[in-house]
Parts: structure tokens; C-alpha cells; sequence
């Protein structure tokens, strides 16, 4: 599928976990770095453009919150323990994107805010940390879900 280019980032749902005050990938290595964007990378066939059509690399989103905690999708097993520390958010993504049914994979992403609800995912976080981990990004806590990118069948 072929995406036309835009000016606006899309916002998606995703999931982090929380290590350190950082926000990392649940299922990878490394953190999202603090006042600029994450590039991905592949680690397993080494790609040049990423995401690539024919692996799953890139950052990944989700139109619709309640994906967030289907087994299989954003994880790779359900929530790796009950001790993860686990928050929910939107992320914007950018560069070049890979669609898929439920969201999408991008070469470029930064989180841009922060889900405080318990609805989709439930977190674990001591008190306080969740406004501290915003504060450490600059970025909002909200109540709940914003408005989020609509997928391309959805938009039409």
C-alpha cells in the first residue's frame, strides 16, 4: 500500500516500559531518547530503509487503544511479567511508514504524551513516577485518549 506524503506526524496508541525513568520498547532493547526522535533500526536482517515491507522492523502505533493489549500485537506474549512497569501513550510517527490493519510502522517516532487511565493498560508505576517520567519528556499526562490517526481504510 502506498502512503501519499503528509505534513502531520501520525498520532497512535502505544505501550512502554518504564526502567530507570526511561521509556523503552517492551519487547526490544534501548530507550527513546530525551529531546529528539527516536530512528529505528533493524536489528535482525540489517535493512537500510526501515521499516521494510518484508520484516517487522520500524516503531509501531496503534489506531485504536484497545489493541494495545491483544496478545500478539504490540507484544510478542502477553505483558512480560506482573512486575513490568508499563505505561500507555501516543506516540507521533513520521519517515517512511508501513501500514499494516491495525496501525503502523515508522522509520521515525517520539512519544507526545502520556495515558494517566487504567482502561487499556494497566500500569504499574510508583506514585508520582508517571508525572515524572512526562516531565523528563516534556511531554503532557492526559486523562485519557486524544483524537489518534484514523488507518487509510478508515479515513476513506
Amino acid at each position: 500500500m502506498i502512503v501519499p506524503d503528509g505534513i502531520e506526524p501520525i498520532r497512535a496508541a502505544r505501550v512502554w516500559a518504564v526502567h530507570q525513568g526511561y521509556l523503552c520498547p517492551v519487547t526490544g532493547v534501548g530507550w527513546y531518547p530525551v529531546g529528539r526522535p527516536l530512528a529505528a533500526v533493524c536489528v535482525r536482517a540489517g535493512h537500510r530503509r526501515v521499516p521494510d515491507e518484508r520484516c517487522a522492523c520500524g516503531i509501531y502505533g496503534v489506531a485504536d487503544p484497545a489493541d494495545l493489549s491483544r496478545r500478539g500485537y504490540l507484544l510478542s506474549e502477553p505483558y512480560p511479567t506482573t512486575a513490568t512497569r508499563l505505561v500507555a501513550g501516543v506516540i507521533e510517527l513520521w519517515g517512511r511508514i508501513a501500514c499494516g490493519s491495525r496501525g503502523w510502522r515508522a522509520g521515525y517516532g517520539r512519544p507526545a504524551g502520556l495515558v494517566r487511565s487504567r482502561a487499556t493498560v494497566p500500569f504499574r508505576l510508583g506514585p508520582g513516577e508517571l508525572d515524572r517520567v512526562a516531565l523528563r519528556y516534556g511531554i503532557p499526562v492526559l486523562a485519557d485518549w486524544p483524537e489518534l490517526t484514523l488507518p487509510v481504510a478508515s479515513a476513506a
